[in-house]
């Protein structure tokens, strides 16, 4: 039950994200004003590298807590939390300290682009964002203990909450002529109040405090052990995440970065829809592998969560298919038409690694994750490779298609040969029940979602006629035959949920 709510609140927060974003970000844009937006995202992307640093350590923190769960030990949770909590801490010195040899060298890095006092701005928001920084990754070992007692609604209502409130403070503030300066102080108090919430949960909620006596070595080696290989796969998403916009901007104009931007934001959405179901499951991924769970029983769980996933995705593929362009041109402005491609193309080839994501979640509860975090650094040398060569031939499909394809190679093909062989699932089987009653829902809404584009009707109306005809014909072909007992179940639950609370 604690699942099914994780995963309709992280649909909410979602909604609430992709909404604050689409609907905020060109306010925040003419408010500050395109040189004060521009210095603001150059320490914000900055600062994002820090993230780095957290270097597989909370998903390590939630793995363990949720293992020491099944054994009933809240001794060895505390003694983790504990131990968290010293490296965060630690990682918050480093922090702090890398940020101020930058501040020292920002005149020699930016000083070309920047005025004197741009400069001097940009170092009071980096002051501040680096102590934010440092103040998340320490608050993040108490967000990760909520995550792994299963308390989703509390964090994804705090998340919420978060987005929701730094929205409505910032348009005031905004608009009495407050500046960048105030973005970053506002984003600082609210790390400070949220996380004060996080922390009293797990100290006198949850009642798990940190225990800093009587950690061994060899628990600690073991920690490390599990964390290195996950930190080396967020450097190489990181890595991939960034190759295509580093190559365009060595061997194409600026211009090209920008389109291809607009197309990488849009793929961004499309991924974290993914990452809202992910972000629940760790926790009884461990259960079922602590508890010697069959291979069968874990392939029915993938199965299971990959439609969830699926029936979601499916029809958002679909539907920007068919009436993306109109979209990209409505949204990004006529001169980024070319976006489209872009998204397409990389919405396209996430979608079956994003499906099967809980299987590198069991790969991790089981921490057989060593191949995969080695199969990440391939992933992000084929991509690098691809990209540089297709760029050549046209630039922001070619770039597309590099990401594309390593992609599939590394994150479908060869990860399905890890699921089969390391987890005993069969895929076969796992495609089998995942496609089943889905394709054909998708294949109908998308004939009509087609035969409105026929129509030739302007951006606007073909956006709300096409978008709508296709979640109407998907959702009632979905109902009628796509979904299965366990997927009409849930959504009754979530109908009398929703019919009791109005």
């Amino acid at each position: 039950m604690s699942r099914r709510r994780g995963v309709v609140f992280s649909y909410v927060l979602l909604a609430v994200e992709v909404a604050s974003s689409l609907l905020f970000t060109p306010y925040l844009i003419r408010s500050l004003g395109q040189a004060e937006y521009g210095l603001y995202s150059l320490v914000a992307s900055i600062t994002a590298y820090f993230v780095l640093l957290d270097a597989g350590v909370g998903n390590a923190l939630v793995r363990y807590i949720a293992k020491f769960r099944v054994s009933d030990d809240l001794l060895q949770q505390k003694r983790l939390l504990g131990l968290s909590v010293l490296y965060y801490s630690g990682i918050g010195v480093v922090v702090t300290l890398l940020g101020l040899l930058l501040q020292d060298n920002l005149a020699s890095i930016f000083g070309g682009g920047l005025t004197v006092a741009e400069l001097e701005r940009a170092g009071t928001m980096l002051n501040i964002t680096l102590l934010n920084a440092a103040l998340a990754l320490v608050i993040s070992a108490f967000d990760r203990t909520i995550i792994a007692y299963e308390r989703f609604v509390l964090s994804k209502c705090l998340l919420i909450a978060r987005v929701i409130l730094r929205v409505m403070v910032l348009t005031v503030l905004l608009y009495i002529g407050y500046r960048a300066v105030t973005v970053v102080l506002v984003n600082l108090v609210l790390t400070v109040v949220f996380g004060a919430i996080a922390v009293s949960f797990v100290l006198f909620g949850l009642r798990v405090r940190p225990m800093f006596s009587g950690i061994k070595f060899s628990f600690v080696r073991e920690v490390l052990g599990y964390s290195t290989f996950i930190f080396i796969q967020m450097v190489a998403t990181q890595i991939s995440s960034m190759t295509d916009q580093v190559l365009l901007g060595i061997m194409t104009t600026s211009v090209t970065i920008g389109i291809y931007a607009v197309g990488a934001q849009v793929a961004m959405y499309f991924q974290s829809i993914a990452g809202s179901i992910n972000s629940v499951l760790m926790p009884g991924v461990v259960r079922m592998v602590e508890n010697d769970t069959c291979p069968e029983a874990l392939s029915r769980e993938m199965v299971k969560v990959g439609r969830l996933i699926f029936i979601v995705l499916g029809p958002i593929l679909v539907g920007f298919a068919v009436c993306g362009r109109s979209f990209i041109r409505l949204w990004a402005g006529a001169a980024n038409e070319q976006a489209y491609w872009v998204a397409l193309i990389l919405m396209t080839s996430m979608l079956l690694f994003l499906v099967q994501s809980i299987g590198s979640q069991i790969l991790w509860a089981m921490g057989r994750h060593k191949v995969q975090a080695v199969l990440k650094i391939g992933v992000a040398v084929v991509n690098i490779a691809l990209t540089v060569v297709l760029i050549r031939w046209r630039p922001l499909v070619g770039a597309s298609l590099g990401t594309a394809i390593a992609y599939m190679l590394g994150d479908v093909v060869v990860m399905n040969v890890v699921f089969s062989r390391d987890i005993g699932i069969s895929m076969k089987t796992y495609y089998a029940g995942l496609f089943r009653g889905v394709v054909p829902c998708l294949l109908l809404s998308g004939l009509v979602g087609g035969m409105v584009t026929l129509l030739d009707l302007p951006d606007l109306p073909h956006l709300v006629v096409g978008g709508t005809s296709i979640l109407l014909v998907y959702a009632v072909t979905m109902v009628a035959f796509g979904m299965s007992s366990y997927e009409r179940g849930l959504l009754s639950s979530l109908l009398r949920r929703t019919k009791a609370h109005t």
